[in-house]
């Protein structure tokens, strides 16, 4: 199963459960605060947040290392992987919609490089570590909550 496949569904649904313990995620701990609801295992490389209707419609990948990440096991969007660098990436769909970072923040930490690639339902966002330039982050939207 994709994490695309996800994007929509009932974040208390089966399928979520079987999707994380098919990457080993055994704990699953479901916090809902105002209307939005959250699956947090970051340690595993993963967290999941839905809207109102408890519908899926943002998954967070990371790689190891990042937020204390023991990092993602499984199948990415794009088949891109972890390490990967920004200019050895190959067979992406296009060009990114929308890219960012690679510049001083005001208080002189430098901010991560990121691509964006827009589809008809849904985005991804990918984002690269500093200073290796590598793939450390990928985020999937549902289309209706992509920022401008």
């Amino acid at each position: 199963m994709s994490p695309l496949d996800l994007l929509g569904k009932d974040i208390r649904s089966r399928l979520v459960t079987e999707f994380l313990e098919l990457r080993g995620i055994t704990t699953i701990d479901l916090d809902v605060i105002e209307d939005r609801a959250f699956i947090a295992a970051e340690d595993q490389g993963v967290s999941i947040t839905a809207g109102p209707q408890y519908r899926i419609d943002t998954l967070h990948f990371y790689a190891k290392g990042v937020q204390g990440s023991q990092g993602y096991v499984g199948e990415l969007p794009l088949n891109v992987h972890f390490g990967q660098k920004q200019d050895e990436m190959s067979g992406l769909p296009g060009k990114p919609s929308k890219t960012g970072g690679g510049r001083l923040s005001p208080r002189g930490e430098m901010i991560p490089k990121w691509e964006r690639f827009d589809f008809d339902t849904f985005s991804v966002h990918l984002q690269f570590s500093v200073p290796e330039d590598a793939l450390e982050l990928v985020t999937v939207m549902d289309r209706e909550i992509v920022p401008g």
